[in-house]
């Protein structure tokens, strides 16, 4: 179920979740630009536009985290990308794995694996120092 409205923070702010599944609003304004909310009361804003023959849908956040002015920015920026050809989901996934550290990962690995103490410290000694066997 689709309605169009034009989004104010207050108007989005007051609908309220429907009794099961979900339900879309398209801004008036940006047309590509969706807001969603379920039945969990979970709202987000989404683009919506057809690329390459497919219906692609990328979300651009959480109501609580974006404004209304600030998501109709972010969906032109991520029509752009679509009209370029390129994946916005896919360059998404690319920032965040560039974000994430090396020291990260080896705390993401520690933290769910059972090892000796002298294991743990080798390895942390290799990242912190360097894993080069010339040294």
């Amino acid at each position: 179920m689709t309605n169009k409205i034009t989004f104010t923070q207050a108007r989005l702010k007051n609908i309220p979740p429907p009794d099961l599944g979900r339900v879309d609003y398209v801004d008036s304004e940006q047309s590509k630009l969706i807001f969603r909310i379920s039945h969990t009361g979970n709202r987000s804003f989404m683009v919506r536009k057809r690329a390459n023959g497919k219906l692609r849908n990328v979300t651009i956040g959480k109501f609580s985290d974006w404004n209304v002015k600030d998501a109709r920015i972010e969906a032109q920026r991520i029509l752009l990308e679509l009209a370029r050809n390129e994946d916005p989901i896919s360059n998404k996934r690319k920032m965040r794995a560039r974000k994430t550290t090396l020291d990260e990962l080896l705390t993401l690995y520690l933290d769910n694996r059972s090892l000796k103490p002298k294991t743990i410290e080798d390895y942390q000694y290799k990242i912190h120092k360097g894993a080069d066997p010339d040294n």
